[in-house]
């Protein structure tokens, strides 16, 4: 397999449609009976997006739609996840979770992985070799109410690291382990930096995907690296998984112009998924 690295342009177009209907397969375990997730189309930018991902995977051979399964005694509608499975999928395709909207107030970081989907759907060959699953709201929606859930930050989903056992935390703690991902993105917002972050944890891929990333944005946000956690711990920490997959974070500020952070969040995703799918070609001599 002969893999070239691409430049990618941020645009906006209308969604295609596809012929094909959607995959029906999926590796992760059956969905159980449980709050149905039916996202309306008024008043939430995040149910909007959601809205907008379910009619790709209506219309795409490449995106298909899986909520989170939920055990019956779970009062907490299912967390919404997308599978992208991109061109050339197989024994050695490379799974890859991406995680947004921890916070009911994050709008950027859901709207960069929506539109990266977007991207995908409409040019496959952009994720070539990769299945992805994506997360863009983990602040789920309520089918009652149609309106987010209150906000929670980071570490109240990672319950391995802070002892809590709140039921959104328990759901991505056995989707790590369901679906053994080789790598995770996790985007997250915070009050207290003035710019874009990046790191990266579990893996030496600092030269890899971190400095390549942080090198394409800088013309367009600020941006700096961060070798520590900080006040987030990662997503697998203390997970107990046998093999621990790389963590990529993304962290913006919880203020200023979130579009242009989306924006910048839609490159970055680009840019790392190119870098680090290279990084392997190389590393095995495809």
């Amino acid at each position: 397999m002969t893999i070239k690295k691409s430049n990618f342009t941020v645009q906006e177009r209308p969604l295609e449609k596809w012929s094909e209907t959607p995959s029906a397969s999926h590796d992760s375990a059956p969905i159980l009976t449980s709050p149905k997730l039916k996202p309306s189309t008024s008043g939430s930018q995040a149910l909007k997006l959601l809205n907008q991902l379910d009619r790709l995977s209506q219309a795409s051979k490449h995106l298909y739609s899986t909520p989170v399964s939920t055990p019956v005694h779970y009062r907490v509608p299912q967390i919404p996840r997308y599978v992208f499975v991109g061109d050339q999928p197989g024994e050695s395709e490379i799974r890859l979770g991406i995680f947004a909207g921890f916070r009911g107030d994050d709008i950027a970081g859901p709207k960069a992985v929506t539109d990266l989907i977007d991207d995908l759907v409409t040019f496959p060959g952009q994720g070539r070799a990769f299945r992805i699953y994506a997360y863009p709201v983990l602040n789920p929606v309520s089918d009652e109410t149609k309106t987010l859930c209150k906000p929670r930050d980071h570490n109240s989903i990672n319950a391995t690291a802070r002892k809590l056992k709140c039921p959104e935390a328990s759901l991505i703690e056995r989707e790590l382990f369901v679906v053994q991902f080789q790598g995770l993105i996790v985007i997250q917002t915070t009050d207290e930096i003035k710019g874009l972050q990046a790191a990266v944890h579990g893996a030496d891929l600092r030269d890899v995907v971190v400095s390549p990333v942080l090198a394409s944005l800088r013309s367009l946000i600020p941006t700096t690296e961060d070798s520590v956690p900080g006040p987030f711990l990662p997503l697998t920490a203390n997970a107990g998984l046998k093999q621990r997959p790389f963590e990529l974070t993304f962290r913006i500020p919880s203020s200023g112009w979130q579009p242009h952070y989306s924006i910048g969040l839609r490159i970055a995703l680009h840019s790392a998924l190119d870098h680090y799918r290279s990084y392997l070609a190389q590393a095995n001599n495809i």
